[in-house]
C-alpha cells in the first residue's frame, strides 16, 4: 500500500470502521432501490471471498454524490469519516430506509474545503494523470468521488463502479478541449447518459 492510499484509509470510514467487505465488480447498485440494511449486510459486510471491488471507492463515491446533492461545489479533504459515520448512523437508525434517502440527510461538510470552482481542469488533469502513474489506487479513489459528484449533479442515483474508466476519459477528453476551465464545470459538462440513470 503507497503512502497516500494509506493516508486515505487512515482518513477512512470505509477503511477503519466496520472491516468493510466487497462490493460486486460490474454491478449497477440503484441507490432509491437498496435498503439500507442490505446495504449494511451485503455491501459493507459482504464475504471477502466474492468478486470485490474496494469499498473505500464506493463509500468515496457516495460521498462525491452527497456532496453534489447537498448543492456544495468542494471536496472536503477530511470529512470523509464524518461522512461515513454519519451514513453509518442513519442506516442503524433506519435499516428500512433507501440508501439514497439516507445519504440524502447526511450532510457533507469541513473546514477544509477545497472548492472545485477554482481549479483548473487542465492543471488537475496533469495532476491526476500523474498520479495515475504513481499511486494508480489513490487516483481511481479520487475519481470515485468526481464520478459520484457528477452523477449526483446529474440527477442520477445509481453507482456503476465498473464505468469509472469511461467516465474518467470522458472528463479527461472535456479537460483537454477546456484546460483553462474550471474543473467544476467539465465536471458538470461530461455528456454521458450513464450519469442521469
Amino acid at each position: 500500500m503507497t503512502n497516500r492510499r494509506a493516508r486515505w484509509a487512515a482518513v477512512a470510514w470505509a477503511g477503519a470502521c466496520l472491516g468493510m467487505g466487497a462490493v460486486a465488480q460490474a454491478a449497477v447498485i440503484n441507490l432509491g432501490a437498496l435498503r439500507c440494511d442490505a446495504y449494511q449486510k451485503d455491501i459493507l459486510n459482504a464475504s471477502a471471498t466474492a468478486p470485490a471491488e474496494d469499498a473505500l471507492n464506493l463509500v468515496m463515491w457516495l460521498y462525491g454524490f452527497a456532496v453534489a446533492k447537498s448543492g456544495a461545489h468542494a471536496i472536503y479533504t477530511d470529512g470523509l469519516q464524518a461522512f461515513g459515520n454519519a451514513l453509518d448512523l442513519e442506516c442503524k437508525t433506519h435499516p428500512a430506509t433507501s440508501v439514497l434517502d439516507a445519504v440524502l440527510t447526511v450532510r457533507p461538510s469541513s473546514p477544509n474545503a477545497l472548492d472545485l470552482s477554482g481549479v483548473a481542469c487542465g492543471g488537475y488533469e496533469r495532476r491526476h494523470a500523474d498520479l495515475e502513474k504513481t499511486d494508480p489506487e489513490s487516483a481511481k479513489t479520487l475519481m470515485m468521488w468526481l464520478f459520484g459528484f457528477a452523477v449526483g449533479k446529474a440527477g442520477g442515483h445509481s453507482v456503476d463502479s465498473a464505468a469509472v474508466g469511461d467516465f474518467a476519459q470522458r472528463l479527461a477528453a472535456e479537460c483537454t478541449l477546456h484546460p483553462d476551465g474550471k474543473l467544476y464545470e467539465s465536471l458538470t459538462a461530461v455528456k454521458w447518459p450513464k450519469l442521469r440513470q
